[in-house]
Protein backbone atom coordinates (compact mmCIF):
# COMPACT_ATOMS: atom_id res chain seq x y z
CA UNK A 1 0.00 0.00 0.00
CA UNK A 2 1.21 3.27 -0.94
CA UNK A 3 2.04 6.29 1.27
CA UNK A 4 -0.51 8.30 -0.65
CA UNK A 5 -3.13 5.63 -0.35
CA UNK A 6 -2.28 5.51 3.28
CA UNK A 7 -2.64 9.18 3.44
CA UNK A 8 -6.16 9.18 1.84
CA UNK A 9 -7.03 6.78 4.20
CA UNK A 10 -6.09 8.60 7.35
CA UNK A 11 -7.60 11.59 5.93
CA UNK A 12 -11.09 10.51 5.31
CA UNK A 13 -11.17 9.11 8.61
CA UNK A 14 -10.58 11.59 10.25
CA UNK A 15 -12.79 13.87 8.45
CA UNK A 16 -15.39 11.22 9.49
CA UNK A 17 -14.63 11.94 13.07
CA UNK A 18 -14.66 15.92 12.78
CA UNK A 19 -17.81 15.55 11.11
CA UNK A 20 -19.05 13.62 14.08
CA UNK A 21 -17.20 15.79 16.47
CA UNK A 22 -19.02 18.55 14.99
CA UNK A 23 -22.11 17.20 15.51
CA UNK A 24 -21.93 16.54 18.91
CA UNK A 25 -20.64 19.90 20.19
CA UNK A 26 -22.57 21.85 18.39
CA UNK A 27 -25.90 20.13 19.14
CA UNK A 28 -24.83 19.90 23.27
CA UNK A 29 -23.12 23.50 23.69
CA UNK A 30 -27.00 24.69 21.91
CA UNK A 31 -29.22 22.16 23.88
CA UNK A 32 -27.07 23.27 27.23
CA UNK A 33 -27.07 26.84 26.32
CA UNK A 34 -31.13 26.61 26.77
CA UNK A 35 -31.05 24.06 29.63
CA UNK A 36 -28.96 27.51 31.12
CA UNK A 37 -31.82 29.41 30.30
CA UNK A 38 -34.27 27.19 31.45
CA UNK A 39 -32.76 26.59 34.64
CA UNK A 40 -32.31 22.59 33.66
CA UNK A 41 -29.24 20.67 34.71
CA UNK A 42 -26.43 20.17 31.63
CA UNK A 43 -26.16 16.60 31.92
CA UNK A 44 -29.62 15.83 31.83
CA UNK A 45 -29.54 18.08 28.48
CA UNK A 46 -26.48 16.45 27.28
CA UNK A 47 -28.20 12.72 27.69
CA UNK A 48 -31.68 13.59 25.90
CA UNK A 49 -29.65 15.32 22.99
CA UNK A 50 -27.78 12.40 22.18
CA UNK A 51 -30.92 9.83 22.21
CA UNK A 52 -31.91 12.48 19.93
CA UNK A 53 -29.37 12.71 17.24
CA UNK A 54 -28.06 9.27 17.51
CA UNK A 55 -28.60 6.07 15.31
CA UNK A 56 -31.47 4.98 16.78
CA UNK A 57 -33.65 8.47 15.80
CA UNK A 58 -32.47 11.23 13.45
CA UNK A 59 -29.02 9.62 12.80
CA UNK A 60 -27.06 12.40 12.91
CA UNK A 61 -24.36 10.21 14.98
CA UNK A 62 -23.72 6.75 13.30
CA UNK A 63 -23.65 3.50 14.74
CA UNK A 64 -19.83 2.60 15.68
CA UNK A 65 -18.59 5.65 14.37
CA UNK A 66 -15.34 6.90 15.67
CA UNK A 67 -16.95 9.41 18.26
CA UNK A 68 -16.75 6.48 20.85
CA UNK A 69 -13.35 6.62 20.83
CA UNK A 70 -13.00 10.20 21.65
CA UNK A 71 -15.70 9.41 23.89
CA UNK A 72 -13.78 6.81 25.69
CA UNK A 73 -10.92 8.84 26.16
CA UNK A 74 -13.15 11.96 27.74
CA UNK A 75 -14.46 9.68 30.51
CA UNK A 76 -11.00 8.76 31.32
CA UNK A 77 -9.80 11.96 31.69
CA UNK A 78 -13.25 12.99 33.43
CA UNK A 79 -12.03 10.70 36.26
CA UNK A 80 -9.06 11.71 36.30
CA UNK A 81 -10.26 14.93 36.82
CA UNK A 82 -12.69 13.63 39.58
CA UNK A 83 -9.81 11.46 41.35
CA UNK A 84 -7.84 14.67 41.34
CA UNK A 85 -11.01 16.84 43.06
CA UNK A 86 -11.02 14.78 46.24
CA UNK A 87 -8.36 14.85 48.53
CA UNK A 88 -8.63 11.65 50.78
CA UNK A 89 -6.74 13.88 53.59
CA UNK A 90 -9.47 16.64 53.87
CA UNK A 91 -12.14 14.02 55.17
CA UNK A 92 -12.64 15.71 58.70
CA UNK A 93 -14.46 12.94 59.86
CA UNK A 94 -13.46 9.89 61.08
CA UNK A 95 -12.16 7.19 58.37
CA UNK A 96 -13.92 4.08 60.48
CA UNK A 97 -17.12 5.95 59.93
CA UNK A 98 -16.90 6.53 56.86
CA UNK A 99 -16.07 3.39 55.80
CA UNK A 100 -19.09 1.47 58.15
CA UNK A 101 -21.41 3.82 56.09
CA UNK A 102 -20.27 3.33 52.50
CA UNK A 103 -19.69 -0.40 53.05
CA UNK A 104 -23.35 -0.77 55.07
CA UNK A 105 -24.67 1.23 51.92
CA UNK A 106 -23.28 -1.14 49.35
CA UNK A 107 -24.56 -4.41 51.27
CA UNK A 108 -27.62 -3.44 52.13
CA UNK A 109 -28.10 -2.11 48.51
CA UNK A 110 -27.07 -5.14 46.73
CA UNK A 111 -29.10 -7.46 49.03
CA UNK A 112 -32.64 -5.32 48.46
CA UNK A 113 -32.09 -4.22 44.89
CA UNK A 114 -31.36 -7.95 44.07
CA UNK A 115 -35.09 -8.85 43.54
CA UNK A 116 -35.08 -5.74 41.18
CA UNK A 117 -31.97 -6.98 39.42
CA UNK A 118 -34.05 -10.23 38.69
CA UNK A 119 -37.25 -8.20 37.40
CA UNK A 120 -34.64 -6.14 34.81
CA UNK A 121 -32.50 -9.36 33.92
CA UNK A 122 -34.74 -12.23 33.94
CA UNK A 123 -32.33 -14.70 35.51
CA UNK A 124 -30.57 -14.99 38.84
CA UNK A 125 -26.61 -14.19 36.99
CA UNK A 126 -28.01 -11.15 35.42
CA UNK A 127 -29.79 -9.93 38.48
CA UNK A 128 -26.53 -9.96 40.52
CA UNK A 129 -25.06 -7.58 37.86
CA UNK A 130 -28.03 -5.72 37.83
CA UNK A 131 -27.43 -4.72 41.43
CA UNK A 132 -24.13 -4.27 40.91
CA UNK A 133 -24.30 -1.91 38.49
CA UNK A 134 -27.50 0.07 40.46
CA UNK A 135 -25.78 -0.37 43.62
CA UNK A 136 -23.08 2.59 42.42
CA UNK A 137 -24.21 6.43 42.48
CA UNK A 138 -22.43 9.06 39.87
CA UNK A 139 -19.26 10.92 41.51
CA UNK A 140 -19.20 12.74 37.61
CA UNK A 141 -22.96 14.34 38.32
CA UNK A 142 -22.82 14.46 42.43
CA UNK A 143 -19.67 16.17 42.51
CA UNK A 144 -20.76 18.73 39.82
CA UNK A 145 -23.64 19.69 42.28
CA UNK A 146 -21.65 20.01 45.09
CA UNK A 147 -19.39 21.82 43.58
CA UNK A 148 -22.03 24.30 41.86
CA UNK A 149 -24.21 24.40 45.35
CA UNK A 150 -20.44 24.94 47.51
CA UNK A 151 -21.25 21.77 49.14
CA UNK A 152 -17.66 20.36 49.34
CA UNK A 153 -16.51 21.98 52.38
CA UNK A 154 -20.59 20.72 54.43
CA UNK A 155 -20.51 17.78 56.01
CA UNK A 156 -23.26 16.36 53.57
CA UNK A 157 -20.70 16.85 50.85
CA UNK A 158 -17.62 15.19 52.57
CA UNK A 159 -19.84 12.43 53.57
CA UNK A 160 -21.17 11.98 50.35
CA UNK A 161 -17.88 12.36 48.57
CA UNK A 162 -16.70 9.87 50.80
CA UNK A 163 -19.56 7.17 49.77
CA UNK A 164 -19.00 7.99 46.65
CA UNK A 165 -14.92 6.91 46.88
CA UNK A 166 -14.83 3.71 48.23
CA UNK A 167 -18.49 3.15 45.84
CA UNK A 168 -15.77 3.62 43.21
CA UNK A 169 -12.84 1.57 44.52
CA UNK A 170 -15.69 -1.07 45.16
CA UNK A 171 -15.87 -1.70 41.57
CA UNK A 172 -12.33 -3.08 41.69
CA UNK A 173 -13.83 -6.33 43.24
CA UNK A 174 -16.48 -6.32 41.19
CA UNK A 175 -15.49 -6.22 38.00
CA UNK A 176 -12.15 -8.45 39.13
CA UNK A 177 -15.51 -11.32 40.06
CA UNK A 178 -17.05 -10.73 36.71
CA UNK A 179 -14.81 -13.72 35.16
CA UNK A 180 -15.43 -15.58 38.36
CA UNK A 181 -19.37 -15.55 38.09
CA UNK A 182 -19.41 -16.32 34.54
CA UNK A 183 -17.09 -19.56 35.30
CA UNK A 184 -19.05 -20.20 38.56
CA UNK A 185 -22.50 -20.18 36.51
CA UNK A 186 -21.30 -21.31 33.69
CA UNK A 187 -22.07 -19.05 31.05
CA UNK A 188 -22.03 -20.37 27.77
CA UNK A 189 -20.93 -16.99 26.13
CA UNK A 190 -18.55 -16.92 28.78
CA UNK A 191 -15.64 -17.52 26.14
CA UNK A 192 -12.41 -17.52 27.36
CA UNK A 193 -12.20 -15.26 29.69
CA UNK A 194 -14.56 -16.89 32.01
CA UNK A 195 -12.89 -20.64 30.71
CA UNK A 196 -9.54 -19.79 31.81
CA UNK A 197 -10.54 -18.56 35.55
CA UNK A 198 -8.93 -20.92 37.78
CA UNK A 199 -11.96 -21.52 40.67
CA UNK A 200 -9.51 -23.62 42.94
CA UNK A 201 -8.95 -21.20 46.29
CA UNK A 202 -5.25 -20.85 44.84
CA UNK A 203 -5.88 -19.96 41.79
CA UNK A 204 -8.65 -17.12 43.10
CA UNK A 205 -6.18 -15.93 45.40
CA UNK A 206 -3.52 -15.76 42.42
CA UNK A 207 -5.71 -13.60 40.18
CA UNK A 208 -6.71 -11.03 43.14
CA UNK A 209 -3.06 -10.87 44.27
CA UNK A 210 -1.88 -10.06 40.83
CA UNK A 211 -4.27 -7.13 40.56
CA UNK A 212 -4.00 -6.04 43.67
CA UNK A 213 0.00 -5.95 43.41
CA UNK A 214 -0.31 -4.17 40.18
CA UNK A 215 -2.88 -1.47 41.41
CA UNK A 216 -0.38 -1.38 44.67
CA UNK A 217 2.42 -0.59 41.57
CA UNK A 218 0.19 2.01 40.46
CA UNK A 219 -0.37 3.86 43.70
CA UNK A 220 3.64 3.67 44.57
CA UNK A 221 4.64 5.32 41.42
CA UNK A 222 1.86 7.86 42.09
CA UNK A 223 2.55 8.64 45.21
CA UNK A 224 6.63 8.86 45.40
CA UNK A 225 7.99 8.64 41.44
CA UNK A 226 5.40 11.04 39.47
CA UNK A 227 5.63 13.99 42.62
CA UNK A 228 9.07 13.77 42.26
CA UNK A 229 8.95 14.54 38.10
CA UNK A 230 6.02 17.14 39.00
CA UNK A 231 8.33 19.28 41.90
CA UNK A 232 11.62 19.05 38.96
CA UNK A 233 8.78 20.36 36.27
CA UNK A 234 7.86 23.18 39.28
CA UNK A 235 11.38 24.01 39.91
CA UNK A 236 11.73 24.63 36.35
CA UNK A 237 8.37 26.66 36.68
CA UNK A 238 7.21 24.65 33.47
CA UNK A 239 3.64 24.67 33.72
CA UNK A 240 2.84 22.94 30.92
CA UNK A 241 5.14 19.88 31.71
CA UNK A 242 2.99 19.56 35.32
CA UNK A 243 -0.06 19.20 32.97
CA UNK A 244 1.58 16.62 30.34
CA UNK A 245 3.19 14.63 32.56
CA UNK A 246 -0.27 13.84 34.88
CA UNK A 247 -2.38 13.20 31.85
CA UNK A 248 0.45 10.94 30.84
CA UNK A 249 0.11 8.85 34.10
CA UNK A 250 -3.75 9.30 34.14
CA UNK A 251 -3.19 7.38 30.47
CA UNK A 252 -0.54 4.71 31.65
CA UNK A 253 -2.73 3.78 34.56
CA UNK A 254 -5.76 3.29 32.70
CA UNK A 255 -3.74 1.41 30.11
CA UNK A 256 -2.32 -0.67 33.19
CA UNK A 257 -5.91 -1.75 34.51
CA UNK A 258 -7.28 -2.32 31.23
CA UNK A 259 -4.21 -4.68 30.91
CA UNK A 260 -5.21 -6.41 33.99
CA UNK A 261 -8.85 -7.03 33.20
CA UNK A 262 -10.27 -4.23 34.61
CA UNK A 263 -11.82 -1.03 33.45
CA UNK A 264 -9.26 1.44 32.42
CA UNK A 265 -11.40 4.13 33.44
CA UNK A 266 -10.66 2.93 37.38
CA UNK A 267 -6.87 3.30 36.76
CA UNK A 268 -7.32 7.33 35.59
CA UNK A 269 -9.36 7.84 38.67
CA UNK A 270 -7.04 5.85 40.42
CA UNK A 271 -4.54 8.10 38.89
CA UNK A 272 -6.09 11.32 39.82
CA UNK A 273 -7.03 10.08 44.13
CA UNK A 274 -3.08 9.45 44.18
CA UNK A 275 -1.95 12.98 43.28
CA UNK A 276 -4.74 14.44 45.50
CA UNK A 277 -2.45 15.33 48.48
CA UNK A 278 0.10 16.26 46.73
CA UNK A 279 1.13 20.12 46.78
CA UNK A 280 0.76 20.34 42.78
CA UNK A 281 -2.99 19.09 42.75
CA UNK A 282 -4.75 22.88 42.91
CA UNK A 283 -2.72 24.33 39.78
CA UNK A 284 -3.73 20.92 37.66
CA UNK A 285 -7.30 20.68 38.80
CA UNK A 286 -7.63 24.40 37.32
CA UNK A 287 -5.86 23.72 34.29
CA UNK A 288 -8.11 20.13 33.83
CA UNK A 289 -10.84 21.92 35.56
CA UNK A 290 -11.41 24.33 32.30
CA UNK A 291 -11.96 20.97 29.76
CA UNK A 292 -14.40 19.62 32.72
CA UNK A 293 -17.04 20.51 30.88
CA UNK A 294 -15.82 19.59 27.19
CA UNK A 295 -15.22 15.99 28.31
CA UNK A 296 -18.63 16.04 29.83
CA UNK A 297 -20.67 17.28 27.08
CA UNK A 298 -18.81 14.27 24.74
CA UNK A 299 -19.50 10.94 27.35
CA UNK A 300 -23.08 12.02 28.48
CA UNK A 301 -23.43 13.24 24.71
CA UNK A 302 -22.38 9.77 23.52
CA UNK A 303 -24.08 7.65 26.12
CA UNK A 304 -27.16 9.25 25.31
CA UNK A 305 -26.81 8.09 21.53
CA UNK A 306 -25.93 4.58 22.68
CA UNK A 307 -29.50 3.95 24.19
CA UNK A 308 -32.01 3.07 21.32
CA UNK A 309 -35.68 4.45 21.33
CA UNK A 310 -36.83 0.56 20.57
CA UNK A 311 -35.00 -0.49 23.93
CA UNK A 312 -37.41 2.34 25.61
CA UNK A 313 -40.60 1.42 24.42
CA UNK A 314 -40.06 -2.55 24.81
CA UNK A 315 -39.82 -2.45 28.11
CA UNK A 316 -40.63 1.21 29.42
CA UNK A 317 -42.87 0.07 32.16
CA UNK A 318 -39.48 -2.18 33.46
CA UNK A 319 -37.41 1.01 33.27
CA UNK A 320 -39.70 3.21 35.00
CA UNK A 321 -40.59 0.75 37.59
CA UNK A 322 -37.05 -0.50 38.24
CA UNK A 323 -35.47 3.13 38.31
CA UNK A 324 -38.18 4.38 40.89
CA UNK A 325 -37.78 1.33 42.88
CA UNK A 326 -33.98 2.01 42.81
CA UNK A 327 -34.21 5.30 43.73
CA UNK A 328 -36.67 5.00 46.70
CA UNK A 329 -34.41 1.76 47.99
CA UNK A 330 -30.90 3.44 47.65
CA UNK A 331 -32.11 6.64 49.39
CA UNK A 332 -33.60 4.97 52.11
CA UNK A 333 -30.84 2.53 52.60
CA UNK A 334 -27.75 5.14 52.22
CA UNK A 335 -29.67 7.76 54.61
CA UNK A 336 -29.70 4.95 57.22
CA UNK A 337 -26.27 4.12 56.62
CA UNK A 338 -25.45 7.49 57.42
CA UNK A 339 -27.70 8.11 60.28
CA UNK A 340 -25.92 4.90 61.70
CA UNK A 341 -22.54 6.42 62.21
CA UNK A 342 -23.90 9.34 63.78
CA UNK A 343 -25.30 11.83 60.69
CA UNK A 344 -27.94 13.67 61.93
CA UNK A 345 -31.19 12.56 60.01
CA UNK A 346 -31.57 16.04 57.80
CA UNK A 347 -27.87 15.45 56.75
CA UNK A 348 -28.40 11.65 56.19
CA UNK A 349 -31.62 12.26 54.34
CA UNK A 350 -29.52 14.72 51.93
CA UNK A 351 -26.72 12.24 51.33
CA UNK A 352 -29.17 9.55 50.81
CA UNK A 353 -31.17 11.06 47.58
CA UNK A 354 -28.46 12.92 46.34
CA UNK A 355 -26.74 9.57 45.59
CA UNK A 356 -29.84 7.45 44.89
CA UNK A 357 -29.28 7.79 41.41
CA UNK A 358 -26.93 4.97 39.21
CA UNK A 359 -23.41 5.87 37.95
CA UNK A 360 -21.13 5.73 35.12
CA UNK A 361 -19.03 3.16 36.52
CA UNK A 362 -22.39 0.68 36.92
CA UNK A 363 -22.69 1.17 33.03
CA UNK A 364 -18.78 0.64 32.54
CA UNK A 365 -19.41 -2.90 34.88
CA UNK A 366 -22.50 -3.48 32.57
CA UNK A 367 -20.76 -3.19 28.95
CA UNK A 368 -18.27 -5.67 30.70
CA UNK A 369 -20.85 -8.22 31.67
CA UNK A 370 -22.53 -7.64 28.47
CA UNK A 371 -19.33 -8.30 26.46
CA UNK A 372 -18.72 -11.14 23.99
CA UNK A 373 -16.00 -12.78 25.98
CA UNK A 374 -18.39 -13.27 29.28
CA UNK A 375 -21.67 -12.52 28.32
CA UNK A 376 -23.30 -12.60 31.74
CA UNK A 377 -26.33 -10.54 30.23
CA UNK A 378 -27.71 -9.86 27.57
CA UNK A 379 -27.88 -6.79 25.09
CA UNK A 380 -31.47 -6.20 26.16
CA UNK A 381 -30.48 -6.23 30.06
CA UNK A 382 -27.36 -3.69 29.73
CA UNK A 383 -29.74 -1.45 27.55
CA UNK A 384 -32.32 -1.47 30.42
CA UNK A 385 -29.59 -0.63 32.95
CA UNK A 386 -28.21 2.22 31.18
CA UNK A 387 -31.65 3.81 30.41
CA UNK A 388 -32.57 3.58 34.29
CA UNK A 389 -29.29 5.05 34.31
CA UNK A 390 -30.37 7.40 32.38
CA UNK A 391 -33.38 8.00 34.01
CA UNK A 392 -31.78 8.32 37.14
CA UNK A 393 -29.26 11.15 35.99
CA UNK A 394 -32.02 13.19 34.99
CA UNK A 395 -33.50 13.35 37.84
CA UNK A 396 -31.01 13.76 40.28
CA UNK A 397 -31.12 17.62 40.45
CA UNK A 398 -34.43 17.38 41.43
CA UNK A 399 -33.87 15.11 43.93
CA UNK A 400 -31.15 17.21 45.46
CA UNK A 401 -33.59 20.16 45.43
CA UNK A 402 -36.20 17.83 47.25
CA UNK A 403 -33.38 16.91 49.65
CA UNK A 404 -32.69 20.49 50.56
CA UNK A 405 -36.81 21.31 50.99
CA UNK A 406 -37.45 18.12 52.81
CA UNK A 407 -34.04 18.33 55.61
CA UNK A 408 -35.58 21.76 56.94
CA UNK A 409 -38.97 19.64 58.23
CA UNK A 410 -36.88 16.72 60.06
CA UNK A 411 -35.48 16.58 63.20
CA UNK A 412 -31.57 17.56 63.16
CA UNK A 413 -30.92 15.40 66.48
CA UNK A 414 -32.73 12.29 66.63
CA UNK A 415 -30.24 9.71 66.95
CA UNK A 416 -29.33 5.94 67.04
CA UNK A 417 -29.87 3.94 69.93
CA UNK A 418 -26.34 3.34 70.49
CA UNK A 419 -24.59 6.50 70.04
CA UNK A 420 -25.79 9.90 72.67
CA UNK A 421 -25.39 12.77 70.46
CA UNK A 422 -25.22 13.24 66.35
CA UNK A 423 -21.34 13.70 65.59
CA UNK A 424 -21.47 14.14 61.99
CA UNK A 425 -22.81 18.04 61.84
CA UNK A 426 -21.36 21.08 60.42
CA UNK A 427 -18.95 22.98 62.36
CA UNK A 428 -20.86 26.38 62.44
CA UNK A 429 -24.08 24.36 63.95
CA UNK A 430 -21.86 23.49 67.05
CA UNK A 431 -22.50 25.69 69.61
CA UNK A 432 -18.95 26.33 70.74
CA UNK A 433 -17.29 26.10 67.69
CA UNK A 434 -16.40 30.09 66.74
CA UNK A 435 -16.42 31.60 63.60
CA UNK A 436 -12.99 32.47 61.64
CA UNK A 437 -12.04 35.04 58.88
CA UNK A 438 -10.38 33.72 56.13
CA UNK A 439 -7.93 35.87 53.83
CA UNK A 440 -6.02 34.32 51.11
CA UNK A 441 -2.73 36.31 50.75
CA UNK A 442 -1.54 35.20 46.79
CA UNK A 443 2.69 35.60 46.66
CA UNK A 444 4.47 35.04 49.83
CA UNK A 445 7.41 37.29 49.07
CA UNK A 446 8.42 40.24 51.45
CA UNK A 447 4.90 41.94 50.96
CA UNK A 448 2.94 38.56 51.09
CA UNK A 449 5.02 37.63 54.33
CA UNK A 450 4.61 40.80 55.88
CA UNK A 451 0.90 40.52 55.69
CA UNK A 452 0.98 37.32 56.68
CA UNK A 453 3.06 37.71 60.08
CA UNK A 454 0.39 40.60 60.81
CA UNK A 455 -2.50 38.25 60.19
CA UNK A 456 -0.86 35.66 62.12
CA UNK A 457 -1.76 38.30 65.32
CA UNK A 458 -5.07 39.06 64.99
CA UNK A 459 -7.53 36.59 66.78
CA UNK A 460 -10.05 34.22 64.84
CA UNK A 461 -8.84 34.57 61.77
CA UNK A 462 -6.75 32.23 59.26
CA UNK A 463 -4.93 32.68 56.11
CA UNK A 464 -4.28 30.78 53.08
CA UNK A 465 -1.05 31.18 51.01
CA UNK A 466 -0.87 30.78 47.24
CA UNK A 467 2.28 30.50 45.98
CA UNK A 468 4.38 29.13 42.93
CA UNK A 469 7.40 28.34 44.61
CA UNK A 470 8.31 24.93 45.93
CA UNK A 471 10.47 25.37 48.77
CA UNK A 472 8.41 28.56 50.20
CA UNK A 473 5.37 25.89 50.18
CA UNK A 474 7.53 23.39 51.70
CA UNK A 475 8.72 25.48 54.26
CA UNK A 476 5.37 27.38 54.87
CA UNK A 477 3.96 24.03 55.18
CA UNK A 478 5.65 22.37 57.52
CA UNK A 479 5.00 25.58 59.68
CA UNK A 480 1.85 23.85 59.81
CA UNK A 481 0.39 26.83 57.54
CA UNK A 482 -2.04 26.29 54.96
CA UNK A 483 -0.64 26.58 51.54
CA UNK A 484 -1.76 26.08 47.98
CA UNK A 485 0.16 25.54 44.95
CA UNK A 486 -0.68 27.16 41.71
CA UNK A 487 -1.86 30.72 39.64
CA UNK A 488 -4.21 32.56 41.24
CA UNK A 489 -5.62 33.81 38.53
CA UNK A 490 -6.75 29.93 37.69
CA UNK A 491 -10.13 29.35 39.16
CA UNK A 492 -9.42 26.21 40.00
CA UNK A 493 -6.92 27.08 42.70
CA UNK A 494 -8.80 30.33 44.03
CA UNK A 495 -11.68 28.29 44.88
CA UNK A 496 -8.93 25.47 46.59
CA UNK A 497 -7.85 28.26 48.66
CA UNK A 498 -11.43 28.79 49.77
CA UNK A 499 -12.40 31.93 47.77
CA UNK A 500 -16.30 31.28 47.98
CA UNK A 501 -15.95 31.31 51.64
CA UNK A 502 -12.80 34.08 52.05
CA UNK A 503 -13.30 37.51 53.72
CA UNK A 504 -9.96 39.39 52.64
CA UNK A 505 -8.24 38.20 49.08
CA UNK A 506 -4.47 40.15 49.33
CA UNK A 507 -2.54 39.95 46.09
CA UNK A 508 0.59 40.69 46.39
CA UNK A 509 2.31 39.05 43.06
CA UNK A 510 4.69 41.38 41.31
CA UNK A 511 2.72 40.02 38.04
CA UNK A 512 0.54 42.58 36.79
CA UNK A 513 -1.68 40.63 34.16
CA UNK A 514 -2.02 37.84 37.04
CA UNK A 515 -3.04 40.15 39.78
CA UNK A 516 -5.85 41.53 37.00
CA UNK A 517 -7.17 38.36 36.11
CA UNK A 518 -7.07 37.36 40.24
CA UNK A 519 -9.69 40.61 40.49
CA UNK A 520 -11.67 39.87 37.97
CA UNK A 521 -12.48 36.12 38.52
CA UNK A 522 -12.58 36.34 42.60
CA UNK A 523 -15.05 38.92 42.14
CA UNK A 524 -17.59 37.07 40.19
CA UNK A 525 -16.79 33.99 42.56
CA UNK A 526 -17.33 36.11 45.95
CA UNK A 527 -18.96 39.04 45.33
CA UNK A 528 -18.55 39.85 49.02
CA UNK A 529 -14.83 39.32 49.35
CA UNK A 530 -12.68 42.45 49.93
CA UNK A 531 -10.06 42.18 47.68
CA UNK A 532 -6.45 43.96 48.32
CA UNK A 533 -4.53 44.30 44.70
CA UNK A 534 -0.51 45.33 44.07
CA UNK A 535 0.10 46.86 40.93
CA UNK A 536 2.99 48.46 39.44
CA UNK A 537 1.73 51.62 37.63
CA UNK A 538 -1.30 53.91 38.33
CA UNK A 539 -2.93 52.77 35.17
CA UNK A 540 -2.69 49.20 36.31
CA UNK A 541 -4.85 50.74 39.56
CA UNK A 542 -7.65 51.71 38.04
CA UNK A 543 -7.73 48.92 35.55
CA UNK A 544 -7.99 46.74 38.96
CA UNK A 545 -10.44 49.10 40.47
CA UNK A 546 -12.75 48.55 37.74
CA UNK A 547 -12.30 44.57 37.77
CA UNK A 548 -13.43 44.73 41.11
CA UNK A 549 -10.48 45.61 43.70
CA UNK A 550 -11.70 46.97 46.37
CA UNK A 551 -8.71 48.94 47.17
CA UNK A 552 -4.80 48.91 45.17
CA UNK A 553 -1.67 50.03 45.95
CA UNK A 554 0.33 51.09 43.16
CA UNK A 555 3.90 50.72 43.70
CA UNK A 556 4.34 54.01 41.13
CA UNK A 557 2.58 56.20 43.68
CA UNK A 558 3.46 54.82 46.46
CA UNK A 559 7.29 55.47 45.56
CA UNK A 560 6.51 58.96 44.49
CA UNK A 561 4.71 59.29 47.76
CA UNK A 562 8.23 57.86 49.81
CA UNK A 563 10.40 59.87 47.55
CA UNK A 564 8.49 62.94 48.02
CA UNK A 565 8.21 62.43 51.50
CA UNK A 566 12.09 61.53 51.99
CA UNK A 567 12.84 65.14 50.24
CA UNK A 568 10.71 66.78 52.37
CA UNK A 569 11.98 65.52 55.28
CA UNK A 570 16.04 66.60 53.69
CA UNK A 571 14.92 70.00 53.10
CA UNK A 572 13.31 70.58 56.59
CA UNK A 573 16.35 69.24 58.04
CA UNK A 574 18.98 71.80 56.23
CA UNK A 575 20.78 74.07 57.61
CA UNK A 576 19.75 77.73 58.54
CA UNK A 577 20.98 80.52 56.18
CA UNK A 578 22.71 82.34 59.29
CA UNK A 579 24.43 79.42 60.46
CA UNK A 580 26.02 79.05 57.21
CA UNK A 581 26.80 82.59 56.50
CA UNK A 582 28.85 82.39 59.89
CA UNK A 583 30.51 78.71 58.82
CA UNK A 584 31.21 80.65 55.43
CA UNK A 585 32.82 83.58 57.29
CA UNK A 586 34.87 81.78 59.75
CA UNK A 587 36.26 79.55 57.07
CA UNK A 588 37.34 82.64 55.04
CA UNK A 589 39.05 84.15 58.00
CA UNK A 590 40.42 80.99 58.15
CA UNK A 591 42.15 80.81 55.04
CA UNK A 592 42.74 84.54 54.98
CA UNK A 593 45.09 84.14 58.26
Amino acid sequence: MSAHTISLQLGAAAGGLLDVMLVVLAAAGIVATIASRLKLDAVAAYLITGMIIGPHAIGLIPEGSEIDSVAHLAIILLLFGIGLEFDLGSIRMGVKRVLIAAGLSIVLSLIVLGPIGLFVAGNFRGSVIVAMALCLSSTAVVLQLYQRHRRLTRTDGQLGMSILIVQDLAVVVMLASLPLLGAIAGSPDAGASAQAVDLSLLGILRQIGMTLGFVGLLVLAGKYVLPLMLQEAARAKALEGLIVLSVAFAIGAAALTEWLGLSPELGAFIAGLMLGPTPFRHQLLGQIGTLRGLFMAIFFTTLGASLGAQAIIDGWWVILLGGGLMILIKSVLIAFACWSVGAPPKIALKVGLTLSQAGEFGLILAGRAASDDLGLITQQTADRITAITILSLILTPVLFTLADALAHRVSTRATPPWLRTPTLIDADERPDAPGRDLVIVAGYGIVGRAVTDHIATRPNTCVTIIELNMKTIGKQTSLGRSVVYGDASDPGVLESAGINHARILVLTIPDPLAVLGACKIARQMNPGVFIVARTSYVSQATIASGLGANAVIAEELVTAQEVERVLQNALDQRPKPDDDDRGDEAGSDGQES
